[in-house]
């Protein structure tokens, strides 16, 4: 499989490498249609596994950037995704949707002292299924949530999820 490691000692933070998808390790911007198995991603400064549509962009609170837009991430299958050593959350998707997950592994947030999740479905994600999920040593297990600036996620399944060592296992 693929194993992408961020490798954060060796990067730094200017050109935004903290505030946009690009502290990530794995990112599927604006992608419609695929595959992705066997992946592992390790040690990235924000998230490991990024499936999205737009990029971040917080607007306050006033629906300028964050509504839906055409460039939705669409129609993706993944499986078999570990993740350990994130900034942030694991596996997570904004603005996407019909993404399903067959079975994510995460595992040690370590370059973060507050919010970091195993699983995060975020802003205006809607039908997106995950299958199996396991969360170790994170913040919260699952979250499923939306900024005060979008939508929160919508048509969310999950089948089977473990948490173990976490803060909270499931908050929506």
């Amino acid at each position: 499989g693929l194993v992408v490691d961020y490798n954060i000692e060796r990067t730094s933070t200017s050109g935004g490498l903290n505030e946009d998808s690009d502290g990530n390790a794995f990112a599927l911007h604006n992608v419609h249609g695929g595959r992705y198995t066997n992946i592992t991603c390790m040690s990235a400064r924000k998230h490991c596994f990024d499936i999205l549509g737009n990029t971040y962009n917080r607007s306050g609170s006033n629906f300028t950037f964050n509504k839906r837009h055409n460039l939705t991430s669409r129609n993706i299958y993944v499986d078999q995704i570990k993740c350990m050593g994130m900034g942030d959350d694991g596996f997570t998707t904004h603005g996407v949707e019909y993404i399903t997950a067959g079975y994510v592994q995460i595992s040690r947030g370590t370059y973060s002292n507050k919010n970091s999740n195993a699983v995060e479905i975020d802003d205006i994600s809607r039908f997106v299924s995950v299958k199996n999920a396991s969360g170790r040593f994170v913040n919260k297990g699952v979250e499923v949530k939306g900024h005060g600036d979008t939508f929160a996620a919508e048509h969310v399944f999950f089948g089977r999820i473990v948490a173990e060592h976490c803060a909270r296992g499931f908050e929506i």
